[in-house]
């Protein structure tokens, strides 16, 4: 057995999926995939939209960046031309999506709506979010996009903000882009409730068969 990444097996999947005829109206994941561009450049290809949360170092223009093409050196003199596109050395860098929210001004020019994003244990849960466009870089480091770049915090406690992007159609409201990126909470939730009717929370094990011994034991040695 050869190792891979969780993203690669992730991706080799979702193409096992979809060449069984199976299609995703929208994919959402944490930051341990968001955080990877070549899957998300895979998903892409693939035609997938997706609600990825990234990380805060997460890098990107508010405004697409100018560029330029130019002569390649090493094709000088051999006889055929070579254009290559260029970041203007004017342009304003690329920056952490964290100090989009600190210093943006573009940003500062979209009002935060608040959505009820869930019901916890002590009642419902209001979030304020945000949405705009961002360019981000690929695997050249030029500018690609727009995306949707969505700004997430809880309005009780405001530091705790979580980012998210999008390859969405523009047109997709904020209240989509939210309702998929918080509906992995539902999931973990399932598999959390799952794991405790196992009792996979009290041992750890490899084999259907251990589980089978621990379902009986809850069960008062009863046939399962």
């Amino acid at each position: 057995m050869v190792y891979r990444p969780k993203w690669v097996i992730a991706e080799e999947l979702i193409e096992r999926a979809l060449a069984n005829g199976i299609r995703f109206s929208w994919l959402t994941f944490d930051e341990g995939y968001g955080g990877k561009p070549p899957f998300l450049r895979g998903l892409e290809t693939m035609g997938q939209n997706y609600v990825a949360e990234i990380p805060v170092s997460t890098m990107g223009w508010t405004r697409p960046p100018e560029l330029h093409c130019q002569d390649h050196a090493r094709d000088k003199g051999a006889g055929r031309i070579s254009r290559r596109a260029r970041l203007k050395v004017r342009n304003t860098p690329a920056v952490e999506v964290r100090n989009i929210l600190k210093y943006s001004p573009v940003l500062r020019k979209v009002p935060w709506e608040r959505f009820r994003v869930k019901d916890g244990e002590k009642g419902p849960m209001v979030w304020e979010a945000i949405r705009i466009d961002l360019w981000i870089k690929d695997e050249h480091r030029l500018p690609v996009g727009p995306y949707h770049l969505v700004i997430a915090r809880p309005a009780l406690n405001p530091n705790e903000v979580k980012y998210f992007l999008s390859n969405g159609p523009m047109g997709t409201s904020l209240e989509v882009l939210l309702l998929v990126a918080f509906s992995r909470w539902r999931i973990e939730r399932m598999f959390e409730d799952s794991k405790t009717e196992l009792g996979m929370d009290h041992f750890e094990v490899r084999k259907y068969l251990s589980i089978c011994q621990r379902r009986r034991e809850n069960a008062g040695n009863q046939p399962i």
